[in-house]
């Protein structure tokens, strides 16, 4: 479990790193940038390069590759460019990133290119910093093949709303860059193969990210969900569009493999999405857990989520693990069957609840306390991750220098501000970059760490199949643990096998055949 939530962290602290280990790098890759500038630039260049840093305050690598798209000799375009955004209310940072994004815009005319786009935003009642945004979010929407009055004009048809339509486009400013044509296509196939038109404005209006799709892509989407049995004529077949348009295939491919370790078969992931499209956007550690709790710790079974797909998207902490806590209660004091299913349990809002379920039994007081105990926890576990965060990021801030004792230190000393979940997941992190010796130092000067409980919450501590995703010994994860170990006792490696291997595989296959 440990080793699967740090992978998780490790892959969503990672981008936000790229920053600050970036700041060791500074001074090398500003060096070995003007050595490329000087050396693979011509004169003519010369000067662009300058100016794009100096003016436009951009990297020397990055005005190096802008100079290949676009070159001068003399400040005065650009240097009315600059001018242009300044006085309509552009920041450094959006005219940096306008630059940044769209180089090319540096030769353009103000007046006849990019001052009607602005107009036109301002006459639709968008505001000088809500134009400010959109245009420095998307700046390849300022080339001059790109006309807003259409595109606009095609939504607002759509939707029927100039409000509406703003909204729309100032959350998904990319928009501005369609193809009319294409669109135009799109929404025939969509009315070519059942979908009603009235269902068409909710994809403009809610989900208007589809349009952006190839159309090739967009074809293949409607034939997809066609084929896993959507009914054309429905809302959520369009929220199923939206779904997987975001979702890449790999993606697809391991929450399908998460519902199947627990149990569900093809047909029964194909059903609940059918019936609640968000089903398949939960993550796989969200899948884990709401299985965990209903299959494990309940012991229901794992089709009663896929026949309640919605229970998926509700808050572990602050709903479904306080609210299992009271049918536990409820369960171990005879007050309720063990053979209880109730979607309604769950589902119901709070007050009701709290009035039909909490106050209906004569141990209402217990109750109640123990759900506002299980709430609390909730809350608490957000500041977890606050302290986490931030313990987490200083120790990847610190990498390469993890072998130092005194910034080991002062990590630790950082961890163990955080209560239990935020020390020891931090804790390992460093104790995983440090090498054997390093690591039974800081044991033994730190001795908390393993005495740290895995959870807050009071979860006993228990063994688990290292080689399941839930835990639970298969007969396939047995298969893949055997292979596993048999590959790591011979000392063999991914890349390669050995004639004991082979026969090994020989003799997999035939008790397979049983």
């Amino acid at each position: 479990m440990l080793e699967f939530l740090s992978r998780i962290i490790t892959c969503s602290v990672r981008t936000s790193m790229i920053d600050k280990v970036c700041i060791f790098e500074t001074t090398s890759l500003l060096s070995s940038s003007l050595r490329c500038i000087s050396s693979n630039t011509t004169n003519h260049h010369a000067f662009t390069v300058s100016y794009l840093i100096n003016s436009c305050g951009l990297s020397p690598k990055s005005a190096l590759a802008a100079s290949k798209d676009v070159h001068f000799d003399d400040p005065h375009k650009p240097d009315v460019v600059l001018s242009f955004f300044k006085n309509h209310g552009f920041s450094k940072a959006q005219i940096f990133n306008i630059i940044k994004g769209y180089p090319g815009v540096l030769l353009t005319n103000p007046d006849k290119t990019l001052l009607p786009k602005l107009e036109f935003l301002q006459s639709k009642g968008v505001s000088s910093p809500d134009i400010a945004k959109i245009i420095s979010s998307h700046p390849w929407t300022l080339q001059r093949r790109y006309c807003f009055v259409p595109i606009f004009d095609f939504f607002k048809h759509l939707v029927q709303s100039d409000d509406t339509t703003i909204k729309v486009f100032k959350r998904y400013p990319g928009l501005f860059g369609l193809d009319l044509a294409i669109v135009t296509s799109m929404l025939n196939i969509l009315r070519d193969n059942g979908v009603p038109e009235s269902n068409i404005p909710i994809l403009a209006r809610c989900y208007p990210l589809t349009m952006m799709l190839t159309l090739e892509k967009f074809k293949k989407l409607v034939e997809e969900l066609r084929a896993m049995g959507f009914d054309t004529s429905t809302s959520r077949f369009i929220l199923a569009m939206n779904v997987l348009c975001l979702m890449s295939r790999v993606k697809w491919e391991r929450k399908l493999d998460a519902y199947r370790d627990w149990g569900l078969s093809h047909e029964e992931i194909l059903a609940a999405f059918r019936k609640y499209p968000y089903f398949m956007t939960a993550s796989e550690y969200k899948i884990m857990e709401v299985m965990c709790l209903f299959v494990n710790k309940l012991g229901w079974e794992p089709s009663f989520i896929a026949k309640h797909p919605s229970l998926m998207l509700y808050s572990v902490e602050k709903t479904l693990i306080p609210r299992a806590s009271v049918l536990e209660f409820l369960v171990s004091r005879g007050l309720i069957e063990k053979s209880f299913r109730s979607y309604e349990f769950f589902q119901s809002p709070e007050n009701k609840f709290l009035q039909n379920v909490i106050s209906s039994y004569a141990e209402s007081t217990e109750l109640l306390q123990l759900y506002r105990e299980k709430q609390n926890l909730s809350r608490c576990k957000g500041k977890v991750r606050e302290w986490l965060h931030a313990a987490i990021l200083c120790c990847f801030s610190f990498h390469k220098y993890m072998q130092q004792d005194g910034y080991c230190d002062m990590l630790l000393l950082t961890v163990h501000v955080a209560i239990n979940e935020a020390s020891v997941l931090a804790s390992l992190i460093i104790l995983n970059a440090c090498d054997n010796d390093g690591q039974q130092s800081l044991l033994r000067r730190y001795p908390a760490i393993l005495q740290t409980p895995l959870s807050a919450g009071g979860v006993i501590d228990s063994y688990v199949w290292n080689f399941s995703r839930n835990g639970i010994y298969t007969v396939r994860s047995g298969y893949g643990g055997a292979e596993h170990l048999l590959t790591t006792s011979n000392g063999q490696t991914s890349s390669g096998k050995s004639s004991h291997s082979d026969s090994a595989n020989h003799i997999w296959k035939e008790i397979w055949r049983f």
